[in-house]
């Protein structure tokens, strides 16, 4: 082994191939998921504090740019990121409905109408899938402006969600 002993040691282990065969492999692993969580992170505080910036030049208030970015920034981020979850689960739960359906009426027109289901497989698949697109959709139109809401309106996740379905359907309707 190169470095024997403390937590830099381990990495440079990691980092030079000095212990397990593949390690050096690993490491570059590490260090590239470690990368890309840094950049992940960064690009999101950036995009939060652009919605900021622009909130203040709405509202007549002027701040300090590195304030926004490095302090305000950062009091949104853990929102930001669990109304993309809720916005993931939102648009997708309907989805895998559609698809366990499909799933079921697949199962159930083999075992029961045997050849017949060959005839039916196409036209319920295209159903299906123009349900599924639809939900998709309209859905997808319900949160669009999520995050930008959750910035503007300064609420929680939980609040910014009928927020937002409230806001696009005044705008649709």
């Amino acid at each position: 082994m190169l470095f024997r002993s403390g937590v830099e040691s381990l990495f440079m282990n990691f980092q030079l191939g000095g212990g397990l065969p593949g390690s050096s492999i690993l490491g570059l692993g590490i260090l590239g998921f470690l990368g890309i969580i840094f950049i992940l992170v960064f690009s999101l505080l950036g995009k939060i504090a652009n919605w900021l910036v622009v909130k203040s030049y709405t509202k007549g208030k002027f701040r300090n740019l590195f304030k926004i970015y490095f302090v305000d920034s950062w009091k949104f981020f853990w929102r930001y990121v669990w109304i993309v979850i809720r916005i993931i689960w939102y648009i997708l739960w309907p989805l895998l409905i559609v698809l366990a359906f499909f799933m079921i009426s697949n199962v159930l027109f083999s075992t029961v109408l045997g050849d017949l289901a060959v005839s039916l497989k196409i036209p319920t698949f295209f159903l299906l899938g123009s349900i599924a697109f639809v939900l998709l959709v309209w859905r997808g139109v319900q949160v669009v402006f999520a995050q930008q809401t959750l910035i503007h309106f300064d609420k929680s996740v939980r609040k910014t969600f009928p927020t937002t379905i409230k806001l696009i359907r005044g705008f649709v309707l």
